[in-house]
């Protein structure tokens, strides 16, 4: 009987942890190093950081598989001169990027 009831314990663990998800988190920081206000869009959440300001995203996804996200990037109010990257991240991963954009001549 108690063998039984070990069996039984030992299976209703390995069923409920089987339902639990992994969720995978990465950091992105984002300097403003030039002298013009800029807008970030990392997937569809945007920020606007004032120039020799910061902004910090994290990003959550399900699994702990690489993950591939949109970085777009240009100065507020100018959507016409983007810069668009695609970036691998993996869980765990804590990334840094010194954007600058300064006004024309």
């Amino acid at each position: 009987m108690k063998k039984l009831a070990l069996i039984f314990v030992l299976t209703a663990i390995v069923i409920f942890s089987a339902g639990c998800k992994y969720n995978s988190k990465a950091t992105i920081t984002v300097n403003n190093v030039g002298a013009l206000n800029i807008t970030v869009r990392i997937q569809s959440t945007y920020s606007h950081i004032p120039s020799g300001a910061q902004d910090i995203f994290d990003i959550e996804w399900p699994g702990g598989d690489q993950m591939t996200v949109s970085f777009v990037v240009y100065p507020k109010d100018q959507p016409e001169k983007a810069e668009q990257q695609m970036l691998d991240v993996n869980d765990g991963d804590n990334l840094t990027f010194d954007i600058e954009f300064y006004p024309e001549n």
